[in-house]
Parts: C-alpha cells; structure tokens; sequence
C-alpha cells in the first residue's frame, strides 16, 4: 500500500521493485515448471515447458428446422419494428 502523502519518487520506485519482483517470481516459476518429458529437477538451458491445454468441446450440430424458425421469428420482429415507426411517424405527421 502506498500512502497518500508518499512523495512521486519514491512511489515510482516501489512500484517499478515490486514490478521488478514479480517478473523475477514468474521467472522462477517458469524455470521449476518441468514438463513430463524431463525426469531432473532442472530444465536444461534455453528449455521451453511446454503445457498441453485442452480444446472446448465442439458446438452441438445446429438444427435445421431450429435455425428456420429463429430466422423466421427475426424476419417477423423486423418487420414489426418497421410498421410501428410507420404508425409513429404518421401519428406525430397529423
């Protein structure tokens, strides 16, 4: 935490140590994170450790009768909007 009253200085500094640390943790644990191919403790110089993440499931097939029916109701709801601003603008012409 920084004080209020703490002078520009010396925030900046304290800031850019604690940047400083926490880059340097990140590294540490870079280094100790071991992947499953190496049996030491120690990854060898210029290393990588590679994580496998897994991939989303695929999406559920779309159904086609579904989709006509989204499709038809957007349909059915545009054209609504477009009669009502039709009955406003002629309501507010009169």
């Amino acid at each position: 935490m920084v004080e209020a009253n703490a002078d520009p200085e010396v925030v900046t500094s304290r800031i850019r140590r604690e940047t400083r640390d926490a880059a340097a943790e990140r590294e540490r644990e870079a280094a100790l994170a071991v992947s499953p191919s190496m049996t030491t403790g120690a990854p060898a110089a210029g290393a990588l450790a590679v994580e496998t993440v897994p991939s989303p499931p695929p999406p559920p097939p779309v159904d086609a009768q579904t989709a006509f029916r989204r499709g038809r109701l957007g349909v059915v709801a545009v054209l609504v909007l477009v009669l009502l601003w039709a009955w406003i603008r002629q309501r507010r012409a009169q």
